[in-house]
């Protein structure tokens, strides 16, 4: 059984999701760093004080991904009337939406009255949190959080005896999706919160505090995030809006972008250990010439069961950039399929 905590009211943050403003985020509210990819904001308003340390109560709620809720708010999202009249691309997906990043606006959303389950996508958020903590040539040894790494997932294949930078442990989770990267990662975080945790399990949780205060703070409204990596289901939980702002701001930082458009990557570690590591994203690889899409540069790919396969990807196209995202596709290349159907639609109507 996969260990609940962080077990914040689940359905009560879906409720509440109305009340906040999601999708439609200003860039404003956010910090941006200099050009310098290494600069970090401080975040001391982040750091746990001992009120929010102590361990919430924990409350057991059944829902599953047909849990419906509310966004009939004046705050929810919409597309202009005219993409409005357009068309509906012809997804196999129907929890999606396709955002163009520059205006910042949906083209296109269904089944947004529904939960969605980000998976692997959640690694975006955990890097973008990361980011605001950690230098990008901070080195790290692997620890004890090497272990609660769940099973049968993919892997970057760090080991105790390996010595990463930040920048490469974020490759790690952005290639192979490496669910090792992603807990090294928020340790090390941790460590920067809490420096007197006394186990890796508190070092993550004490990330974990930090990054759902953090994803308030960007503007998400009808997410909870129990994990770095996007393993827990269905605890770990968010909206499409939601997503898609975390795709946006991925969007924009250069790490993410630099990283999660490779096809693959030999890495030679700080500690000399070399590692060759393929992006799951099988549209920016050239050789999978049936899935392949040239304007494609990220994002992300995610699954929670052979069943449930989700993705978040970012094209350019002609000089316009625009996100898109699906979630619960039915087969693993569906999503990829998906993502040549939703180009090929801004092809037809969107980009003249």
């Amino acid at each position: 059984m996969k260990r609940r905590f962080f077990a914040w009211f689940p359905i009560l943050a879906i409720l509440l999701c109305g009340l906040c403003s999601c999708g439609n985020v200003s860039s404003s509210s956010i910090t941006h760093a200099p050009s310098d990819p290494g600069y970090i904001p401080r975040v001391s308003s982040l750091v746990p004080s001992e009120e929010s340390t102590a361990t919430p109560a924990i409350v057991t709620t059944s829902f599953d991904s047909s849990t419906t809720f509310s966004l009939a708010s004046p705050s929810s999202p919409s597309v202009p009337s005219h993409y409005a009249d357009l068309p509906a691309p012809d997804f196999l997906c129907g929890q999606s939406f396709l955002y163009d990043a520059e205006q910042k606006c949906f083209l296109y959303i269904a089944g947004n009255d529904c939960i969605i389950y980000p998976a692997s996508t959640t690694k975006l958020l955990t890097i973008l949190f990361a980011r605001t903590l950690l230098p990008l040539d901070m080195v790290v040894t692997p620890g004890d959080e090497l272990n609660l790494v769940g099973p049968n997932s993919s892997l970057a294949y760090i080991k105790s005896h390996h010595q990463l930078t930040v920048e490469q442990l974020m490759e790690g989770m952005l290639l192979p999706s490496g669910n090792d990267a992603a807990y090294v990662l928020a340790a090390a975080g941790g460590r920067i919160l809490n420096p007197g945790a006394p186990t890796a399990r508190d070092e993550v949780d004490a990330f974990l505090m930090g990054m759902n205060e953090y994803a308030r703070t960007i503007g998400l409204c009808g997410s909870h995030f129990t994990c770095p990596d996007g393993y827990d289901y269905p605890e770990n939980y968010s909206t499409l809006e939601d997503m898609a702002l975390i795709a946006r701001l991925a969007y924009e930082d250069e790490i993410i972008r630099k990283y999660s458009n490779l096809p693959s990557d030999r890495v030679t570690y700080y500690s000399g250990h070399i590692m060759e590591w393929k992006n799951t994203n099988w549209c920016i690889d050239p050789y999978t010439p049936e899935y392949y899409i040239p304007e494609m540069n990220g994002l992300k790919t995610g699954s929670v069961s052979k069943d449930y396969y989700c993705f978040l990807g970012s094209v350019e196209i002609e000089g316009q950039s625009f996100i898109f995202g699906f979630f619960g596709e039915e087969k693993m290349t569906d999503r990829f399929l998906d993502s040549k159907t939703a180009v090929q639609w801004l092809k037809t109507y969107i980009v003249k």
